[in-house]
């Protein structure tokens, strides 16, 4: 007869283990996702924490313009997230997103997805890199 005990803690180091090894692969995409991404324009990214400590993460891809050619928004619990783009914003400037009122959003997006961009947008906004 096995003990139980020895059963479930084996179980629980097993599982961790196992959570390790999935989030060291979502981080793997992710970060080859973005550096595909940075060749594309100059990348912002803004993050939104919420109160039940999930976190968004808003990219902004900018051309020589300053005018968004691609965004993305990567938010979710689970390590199955995955960047999905929002074409609303695609055409608008960093400063057209700042100059929308606070707390307004633009299509579906929620109140923290739009708190990222406004974010990734203010590190456009500020970049000397951008003001050629």
């Amino acid at each position: 007869m096995e003990n139980p005990t020895l059963v479930i803690i084996v179980g629980i180091l097993a599982v961790w283990l196992l959570q390790g090894v999935l989030v060291y692969w979502q981080s793997r995409q992710i970060y080859g996702h973005v550096t595909l991404q940075r060749q594309l324009g100059r990348q912002y990214i803004g993050v939104h924490r919420s109160l039940w400590g999930s976190r968004e993460y808003g990219m902004l891809i900018l051309d020589d313009q300053g005018q968004i050619i691609q965004a993305e928004l990567l938010k979710g619990f689970t390590i199955f997230a995955r960047f999905r783009p929002v074409a609303p914003l695609v055409g608008m400037s960093a400063h057209d997103i700042l100059a929308l009122p606070e707390g307004q959003t633009i299509a579906d997006l929620s109140k923290g997805s739009m708190m990222a961009f406004r974010q990734a947008a203010t590190k456009a906004a500020d970049d000397p890199a951008g003001k050629e």
